[in-house]
């Protein structure tokens, strides 16, 4: 994964380099920077990051598959590069895969707890900083003393991003028997680092036409814009309206006691970023790879996106004949 910054100048786009990014906060652990560019019109700019965990599991037992093949499992009629040449791809928040109505065979894409994971209370062990201070409340109340069964539960989630859902390919496996039986077309994607730049793009394209986000903070946005332009433009940069970060990489895949050390460990603000890359173990068979849209300070307005596919979008993207995974 060395040399993935893009030195290359972007046609249509003005490119940020790596010493023109001093508005990038720091990185949540297993991030990597990869490009960030700026639309020519100024109405958006992307930051693509590639997100490898392996680098924070230390000691954490998890199940994790090296990116090979990507491939998208959908009916032929949503497949920008089958027969039928669907015009848009579909982006989900988490809770339009936690509310999904369950299909026959696709048991395992339903997931209550997608983009969210359950701290619980471990008897006296160390505990997140809000865990902590519900104890800190509790201590001497009368739902604490003498009373051994209580016990706390801290549901942490987010529902502020689109993923646009991918599997790894091997032989073998049960993804495909984890899906609808009418998911009957497979289609490859081509480069997830020139995918997700290019997602980006068509996603800012979208937003900059449709414009119809809602910002959760909208005078602290307005605020921090303008500094942000302010420093690049200093720096002969530029700033879009709109921020949008495409993280890229693969899911591991972890029991919930493990959930809940890895994230106690994690500083709550860094912790967000890692939470769309970690589901519950009893989901592994469908080895995802995902690509997650988020766009600062606004939220979904709808739990479900659909954007134009670009022509180079489509590049990136071919038909794998028959059922080979």
């Amino acid at each position: 994964m060395d040399n993935r910054i893009d030195q290359e100048k972007i046609i249509g786009e003005i490119e940020l380099k790596p010493v023109d990014r001093s508005m990038s906060e720091i990185l949540p652990p297993g991030h990597e920077f990869e490009s960030m560019f700026t639309a020519n019109d100024l109405s958006y700019t992307v930051r693509v990051c590639f997100v490898d965990l392996q680098s924070v599991m230390r000691g954490i037992n998890h199940s994790y598959s090296e990116s090979d093949t990507l491939i998208k499992y959908s009916k032929a009629k949503y497949s920008p590069v089958s027969p039928e040449s669907a015009k848009h791809i579909r982006l989900a928040t988490p809770s339009y895969y936690a509310n999904l109505e369950v299909a026959e065979h696709s048991e395992l894409i339903r997931d209550d707890l997608e983009g969210a994971y359950v701290e619980h209370d471990n008897s006296g062990n160390r505990g997140s900083v809000g865990m902590e201070a519900i104890r800190d409340r509790l201590s001497g109340s009368p739902l604490s003393l003498g009373n051994s069964n209580v016990s706390l539960e801290l549901t942490w989630g987010r529902n502020d991003f689109w993923m646009y859902c991918t599997s790894i390919a091997h032989k073998g496996t049960r993804q495909r028997q984890s899906l609808s039986s009418d998911y009957d077309f497979i289609t490859k994607i081509e480069s997830p680092s020139e995918f997700a730049k290019q997602l980006g793009r068509d996603v800012g394209k979208h937003i900059s036409l449709h414009n119809n986000l809602t910002c959760s903070y909208p005078g602290f946005h307005t605020i921090t814009t303008v500094m942000k332009r302010e420093i690049l433009e200093k720096q002969g940069g530029f700033f879009g309206e709109h921020l949008i970060f495409v993280n890229h990489g693969t899911v591991i895949y972890l029991d919930e006691d493990r959930i809940q050390e890895l994230m106690i460990n994690i500083p709550n603000l860094e912790a967000g970023g890692i939470i769309p890359f970690v589901k519950r173990e009893q989901y592994k068979n469908q080895q995802e790879y995902r690509f997650v849209v988020s766009v600062q300070w606004h939220s979904p307005p709808e739990d479900i996106l659909d954007i134009q596919v670009s022509d180079d979008l489509r590049k990136l993207m071919s038909p794998i004949e028959g059922s080979r995974y």
